[in-house]
């Protein structure tokens, strides 16, 4: 409660909540895409597979609803809100999975998208991304379109929701997973860290 400053106990996330990406909605409610459901007790028989499974939760933070399912299952995906008010959710590991060595699995990066509209409670596919990413970064710059870096190389790309397509925006200094984006005023952005490089 950024009110009264002091934290409490929310509602219990789905057991597959692992792996997922949380959006802000426009209305004060929250969606949970993505993630990993697991099965198996010992490292021979654990195995974890991406879910299409997506979740709401309440403008007071009380529950958790099931919403719409994703058109395709996806863990780690990125997903950032549109000034429409819709989400864009990109990229993410598929169900093309093989056990790890230990727990958990590897799966191949998507280079899918689709938008969720969260007053129809739909998924529409969005143009495809020109590679597949896993693990990449995404922000809502100034000027409506979202900047997406990372997860595939060092080539930086632009999702605009007017034209509903991609185009390039450059490359980063190094290759980058999972580093932080934040726009910046005047249609800029800026990374930080990341699975193999610095800003």
């Amino acid at each position: 409660n950024t009110s009264t400053g002091i934290w409490i106990q929310g509602p219990t996330v789905p057991v597959w909540a692992a792996n997922s990406t949380l959006v802000a909605l426009a209305n004060g409610e929250a969606l949970l895409v993505g993630g990993a459901s697991c099965s198996g007790l010992g490292i021979a028989d654990y195995r974890c597979n991406p879910t299409a499974s997506t979740y709401r939760l309440s403008s007071n933070a009380s529950v958790w609803s099931p919403a719409a399912s994703m058109l395709e299952a996806r863990a780690n995906p990125t997903a950032v809100r549109l000034i429409d008010g819709r989400v864009l959710v990109v990229g993410g590991f598929g169900p093309n999975c093989q056990p790890g060595v230990a727990y958990g699995y590897s799966c191949e990066p998507l280079a899918t998208a689709e938008i969720y509209d969260p007053s129809t409670g739909r998924w529409t596919k969005a143009a495809q991304m020109p590679q597949a990413r896993g693990g990449a970064s995404a922000a809502l710059l100034s000027d409506g379109t979202v900047l997406v870096v990372g997860g595939g190389g060092q080539e930086a790309i632009r999702y605009d929701m007017r034209t509903g397509s991609w185009r390039g925006a450059g490359e980063t200094a190094t290759p980058r997973t999972g580093s932080l984006l934040f726009a910046l005023p005047g249609d800029r952005a800026l990374t930080l860290e990341g699975d193999e490089t610095n800003a």
